[in-house]
């Protein structure tokens, strides 16, 4: 996929995009939003454009969609997670 519009892709450079799953016991939901935020300041200095982070609380699919949430081994007392950090430059992730 290309983004012609891009303007944070620069002549040289190479954007780079980390997805991350966990899961975590629902009890946690809270220390985690919190860890989340602190997450952000510190992404945000080294060189991450874009960090967000969703909670999938939805298991039910979709038409004939897979729910991500079912693809990883969660049980109803968990909490799935999906973190996506996108860097301007590879260089950038591979510096953290």
């Amino acid at each position: 996929m290309s983004n012609l519009d891009n303007s944070t892709n620069q002549k040289g450079s190479q954007a780079q995009v980390a997805i991350f799953l966990y899961r975590s016991p629902k009890k946690n939901h809270d220390a985690l939003v919190k860890i989340n935020k602190h997450s952000l300041d510190f992404f945000m200095k080294h060189g991450v454009s874009k960090f967000e982070v969703f909670n999938l609380n939805s298991r039910e699919n979709m038409m004939d969609f897979v729910n991500l949430s079912k693809t990883i081994s969660a049980n109803d007392d968990e909490d799935v997670w999906l973190e996506i950090q996108s860097y301007r430059d590879a260089s950038m992730y591979k510096n953290l």
